[in-house]
């Protein structure tokens, strides 16, 4: 009581002196519900392995339970609650001591003229209180979120975008000062113009539910909420590419026990969709003629193979094709056998075992889906229907938490964001492509988890720009011991090859 009274004294103080200088603020609004939400919060249970959202509506907005999947969540949000507020009603957040703390205030200080520096400085004493009340709380400042004056609702709140980026900088340096994870919604929530997405918002300062969605991937991406539980992208991923192609028949179970054999973190690998909605491992979306014989024995022409659409055919018939027997002109130290292509659950299975009877630790995946706008109807599904066949597949195998997506086709990707934004994602890039690193990412509408570009476009440049929005750097496909040790020097975060034997 002594404290809180503390905090009312010097509140009233700043109030007089903001006013004495001219500039209209005050201290001591509190929104209408204020007192009735923070009594039903200090009646409420709370457990050392709570996890607490803090915040104003943004927060108050949405089940984090129900969004995160998880059930020790408390929503500690309050509708137009300033810092002020959160201040004053810290102490029940530090009584609870929980696990984790996420906050998220400023915006309504800002709309309400309360001076930046008040702002940082009532911000470094909600951390400052937090941790010598309850060192054992992990806490992670997300800065405030940008907002979209295209709207009319929130007029106050708008055009204030110097003010955000003052505050946001200084939450970085609070957190860097007291050892706080820092977590730049932010960033993640701008458009090419500045403002908040519009598909992220109803009203320009609230999120719609495709908001939530985005902010729930980057909770999940790294581990936030689920801490070490969570499987951890490799430091350095060592990428086999369709398996090991340069040593083994592509995108066959044998290439990707290579693979593993070779110390690889992570196994690459395309797949299709098959008539009868089957996930078929396969570069192609039809038989390739380098490297197929038919179930009769016979080799194919280019044209007979690319007939042989994968879309069209059921699985059982896919599986009668030999694609390890004949030689492969592109690559000579590649081992033949008769192998065929294998559904997605098999390989997953037969990677998971072998990698464990060989000591080797839990396999990464990246998984390219091989779609295009012609394709659509002919060579496989719609992108819909795609994702939702191939994430129903890898939830059932228990590996989406150790899986990165990829495409050429920014629609499959964008259907992952929209609809299971905690899939990480990869965006890849042709060697002939020449727009800007800018131009590919706002046509893709968001930022994906890595850029992939052939291993030709990387450079300096564009591993610090990709660094600096949190992107990581998996260029493909590098082939030489030479090429790979110049892709490590410019700190590329992975690399994709055919050799997995010369990582």
């Amino acid at each position: 009581m002594m404290q809180r009274t503390f905090l009312m004294l010097c509140t009233a103080g700043l109030t007089t002196l903001s006013f004495a200088q001219g500039t209209k603020w005050d201290s001591t609004y509190r929104p209408n519900n204020y007192q009735v939400k923070v009594d039903q919060f200090r009646q409420l249970p709370n457990d050392a392995d709570d996890i607490y959202f803090l915040g104003n509506s943004i927060t108050a907005g949405i089940d984090w339970n129900e969004l995160l999947g998880v059930s020790n969540i408390r929503n500690r949000g309050i509708s137009g609650d300033i810092s002020f507020g959160v201040l004053e009603r810290l102490d029940e957040v530090i009584e609870g001591k929980p696990a984790k703390l996420f906050l998220l205030i400023g915006i309504n200080d800002i709309s309400r003229n309360i001076p930046d520096s008040i702002i940082v400085a009532n911000y470094r004493n909600i951390v400052r209180r937090m941790k010598a009340g309850s060192p054992r709380t992990r806490l992670y400042l997300q800065t405030i979120l940008p907002v979209n004056n295209q709207f009319t609702q929130f007029k106050n709140h708008y055009n204030k975008d110097g003010h955000i980026l003052f505050v946001n900088d200084a939450i970085k340096k609070i957190a860097k000062e007291f050892d706080a994870v820092v977590i730049d919604l932010h960033a993640h929530f701008l458009d090419k113009d500045g403002r908040l997405v519009k598909q992220y918002t109803h009203d320009g300062l609230h999120l719609t539910i495709e908001g939530y969605h985005h902010w729930a991937s980057l909770l999940n991406s790294d581990g936030y909420i689920q801490g070490s539980k969570s499987p951890v992208f490799p430091a350095f991923s060592k990428e086999g590419h369709r398996g090991s192609r340069g040593l083994m028949p592509e995108n066959t179970i044998p290439a990707m026990e290579k693979a593993i054999d070779c110390g690889v973190t992570t196994l690459e690998m395309d797949v299709v969709i098959s008539k009868d909605r089957k996930v078929v491992v396969s570069h192609d979306p039809y038989f390739n003629a380098d490297i197929t014989i038919t179930p009769e024995g016979k080799q194919l022409t280019k044209s007979e193979a690319s007939a042989r659409v994968l879309y069209g055919m059921d699985y059982d018939s896919i599986r009668r094709y030999d694609v390890g027997s004949k030689l492969h002109p592109g690559f000579p130290q590649q081992q033949k056998m008769p192998v065929h292509k294998p559904l997605l659950s098999s390989l997953i299975r037969a990677a998971e075992s072998y990698a464990k009877e060989n000591g080797a630790g839990p396999m990464w995946y990246n998984i390219e889906t091989k779609t295009s706008a012609g394709g659509d109807g002919v060579r496989h599904p719609a992108p819909e229907e795609f994702v939702d066949l191939l994430v129903a597949l890898l939830k059932e195998e228990g590996i989406l938490s150790r899986t990165v997506i990829q495409s050429f086709d920014i629609r499959t990707l964008q259907v992952l964001n929209r609809k299971y934004p905690s899939i990480k994602t990869s965006l890849l890039i042709n060697a002939n492509d020449s727009r800007s690193l800018k131009k590919q990412i706002d046509e893709l509408g968001f930022l994906p988890f890595v850029y992939s570009p052939h291993f030709k476009l990387v450079t300096t440049s564009l591993v610090r720009d990709c660094h600096e929005k949190g992107i990581k750097v998996v260029p493909w496909t590098v082939n030489t011991k030479a090429d790979i040790e110049a892709m490590k020097v410019l700190q590329v975060d992975g690399i994709i090859s055919d050799y997995p034997n010369l990582f």
